[in-house]
């Protein structure tokens, strides 16, 4: 599993989604959630909230992380981790699988959204050292995942969050127990040892919902047949054949043995008469992948934003960027 860290002031919302993302993967992973204000109450109850007594508390919890990540589960920490040395020493204790996701916000924001008054207790001086009045927090340069609160809600947060989990396959699709599955076709024969199950679409280009519906068939040891329609290129379809063909290569170079990729000609329907043998399924997918849009996608790479590369495998963001790099 992994430790995904939510750092971030006060109010930001690093609990909320913490919670919001546990309690969207508690049926399906091994997950816990160490929240700051929680632990405060018995295990770092000692500790203050001087700059040592800060890093203390951080060092604490990042151990306890670590232990419970080495024992299987998906760790969710929410603490303000103020500073860079606090949250570096966190991720040495953690090790490679430490994902630092900054829960950002304005103080102003924050201000707003306090509603036991914490924020004018401190700048009236009621409160010392409290983070972002009396105490520095040290905003992340290259934090692993950004989730602007002010910008989107809970919903988009939680599923930005689950997204990036997704695309690292720290949740390894567990979330897929939710798709439901219509057959409009027949009973599967079985009438050779080797049968595949057909995809067909444009990929353009391939993301997170076209691999998690995928997986539908993939996690059985189901082989895998992938058609990619040649189609010439256009403001909707802007990847040749052969660069959607090359994306899907780099996501499953892993499982050569379960996938084939083909390119087909471009079709008007997909029919079946009766009684043809094979099942003829629609996946709907679960509210986590249903924000996921290809035409979100290509609109944020015509607009030079990287709000795109938590929409689409990481293999792929690596490709797309070398190819945007090498048309500049």
């Amino acid at each position: 599993m992994a430790i995904i860290w939510l750092t971030g002031l006060s109010g930001a919302g690093k609990t909320t989604l913490g919670n919001s993302v546990f309690n969207k993967l508690k049926k399906f992973e091994k997950v816990i959630i160490l929240d700051g204000d929680e632990l405060r109450k018995g295990l770092n109850s000692d500790l203050g909230f001087s700059m040592e007594d800060r890093e203390e508390n951080i060092r604490r919890v990042a151990h306890t992380a670590k232990m419970l990540y080495d024992n299987g589960f998906l760790v969710i920490t929410t603490l303000i981790s103020p500073t860079f040395h606090s949250r570096k020493m966190a991720r040495e204790i953690a090790g490679e699988k430490f994902f630092e996701i900054y829960i950002k916000s304005s103080i102003k924001t924050c201000i707003d959204r306090d509603v036991k008054g914490l924020y004018k207790k401190a700048i009236n001086g009621e409160i010392k050292e409290f983070t972002g009045i009396s105490s520095v927090y040290e905003e992340p340069i290259n934090p692993e995942l950004i989730v602007d609160t002010e910008i989107l809600n809970i919903e988009e947060s939680t599923n930005k969050i689950l997204s990036f989990l997704i695309g690292k396959n720290i949740i390894e699709f567990g979330l897929d127990q939710n798709w439901f599955k219509v057959n409009f076709g027949g009973k599967k024969l079985n009438l050779t040892d080797k049968q595949y199950a057909v995809f067909i679409g444009r990929w353009q280009p391939f993301h997170l919902g076209h691999q998690k519906l995928i997986w539908n068939k993939l996690k059985y040891n189901i082989p895998v047949l992938i058609m990619v329609r040649d189609i010439p290129n256009d403001e909707k379809n802007p990847f040749t054949t052969k660069e959607v063909v090359k994306m899907i290569e780099k996501v499953y170079e892993d499982k050569k043995d379960l996938i084939k990729i083909i390119v087909i000609p471009d079709i008007e329907s997909v029919n079946f008469g009766r009684g043809v043998g094979y099942e003829v399924n629609e996946f709907i997918p679960n509210e986590t992948i249903e924000n996921i849009s290809a035409t979100k996608i290509r609109k944020s790479l015509d607009e030079k934003s990287e709000n795109w590369t938590d929409m689409v495998p990481e293999k792929v963001v690596e490709h797309l960027k070398e190819q945007l790099q090498n048309k500049l």
